[in-house]
């Protein structure tokens, strides 16, 4: 049992014509911290998340020598930010104002001026709407504008959020036809009766994805922190992306059966109003997704075969003008199956095999995953 816990997988290759955004998220993420020191990070945030989780945050987010550069960018902000960038002062004002009018421990000018700071050193990005959430959340829980700056600068450029902030369209397309096709395995009712709806991921979940669910900060609870969101915070800072689309499909699944009974437009309003429900602030919420999240075996190679679906069957489709998009159909066969104690997943894509294949592989005592 040992020697297994200790093996280490390697994260598939990206090519240039095969490239997975959640395996490039992942080396990123691992270079320099160790994929071994990852997995001990996540046995202590979920064994003592209130006692660890600030320490272990600052290990994997904060870089050596930042916080000096800090008063440095401050600096330049009063030379040249009130000066030029006029515009972007007034976005970064309303969104703050916006976001934390429930939160009085939450200084507005010291996130604002995090903001501007960041705005400053990354020209490419400036500000964008979620980076006010997530810098917010840094502040709340660590109280020092240097160290949240340092979190802020570190998370953006080490776990590949440039995209995302930029609400870079083919990126999120790409998250939203993901996290549509997972649903059709691990959820296959509650897929079709979206899909029968004219519901899908584009209509809910960029939120979660730019905001890494830290937009449930705007929920009206008066200084409660959302519990929820720290939790999948502990996640995705130790495993990546991934863990944005088990936390989507951990929601789906709990208001799958609300939403069977609901209507186009009654789903649409529940789903995009979900950030700021209770659900969030629960501590029995917590614990229920600690011990689902197992059940969704989202690997590279799962998502980087998504990827190259998503490219053959849309933008290859979208290049010819003699071809009608229709959309693409749930897993084939699919097989799902719980082991006792384990609870696992595992799902088999056979796009040109037979019953027989399928029906062998359900006997067979050999674990498949995603072939």
């Amino acid at each position: 049992f040992f020697f297994f816990f200790l093996m280490i997988r390697r994260p598939p290759r990206s090519t240039h014509c095969i490239s997975s955004a959640a395996s490039d998220v992942y080396k990123r993420q691992v270079h320099g911290n160790g994929i071994f020191r990852m997995k001990i990070y996540r046995y202590l945030l979920r064994l003592y998340p209130d006692k660890s989780r600030l320490e272990i945050w600052k290990k994997i987010l904060c870089s050596e020598g930042f916080n000096d550069l800090y008063p440095k960018m401050q600096a330049k902000v009063l030379s040249n930010f009130t000066e030029n960038n006029k515009s972007l002062e007034e976005i970064i004002r309303a969104d703050v104002t916006r976001s934390f009018h429930a939160y009085p421990e939450a200084d507005q000018q010291a996130i604002m001026r995090i903001l501007r700071a960041y705005a400053i050193l990354n020209p490419d990005i400036e500000y964008c709407q979620g980076m006010n959430c997530i810098a917010g959340i840094f502040y709340i829980l660590f109280k020092d504008e240097a160290t949240s700056f340092n979190m802020l600068y570190t998370l953006i450029s080490n776990f590949d959020l440039t995209n995302l902030l930029k609400v870079n369209i083919s990126l999120l397309n790409i998250y939203f036809y993901q996290l549509n096709r997972l649903m059709a395995v691990y959820m296959p009712r509650l897929h079709s009766h979206l899909f029968a709806e004219g519901v899908n991921a584009a209509h809910f979940s960029s939120p979660w994805f730019i905001t890494i669910f830290t937009c449930a900060l705007q929920s009206t609870n008066p200084g409660q922190l959302p519990l929820l969101v720290l939790a999948v915070f502990d996640e995705f800072l130790t495993k990546g992306v991934k863990a944005l689309f088990a936390a989507s499909l951990f929601m789906l699944e709990h208001c799958e059966e609300s939403l069977l009974r609901l209507s186009h437009e009654s789903a649409l309003h529940f789903m995009t109003n979900l950030h700021k429900s209770e659900l969030f602030f629960k501590k029995e919420m917590v614990e229920e997704y600690r011990a689902k999240i197992h059940n969704y075996n989202i690997t590279e190679e799962l998502m980087a075969r998504l990827y190259l679906e998503y490219k053959t069957t849309f933008v290859v489709a979208s290049e010819r003008e003699d071809v009608v998009r229709e959309p693409v159909k749930p897993f084939k066969y699919y097989i799902s199956y719980h082991t006792p104690g384990k609870c696992r997943f595992a799902s088999v894509y056979f796009p040109n095999c037979s019953y027989l294949l399928a029906w062998l592989i359900w006997f067979s005592p050999v674990s498949y995953t995603h072939l």
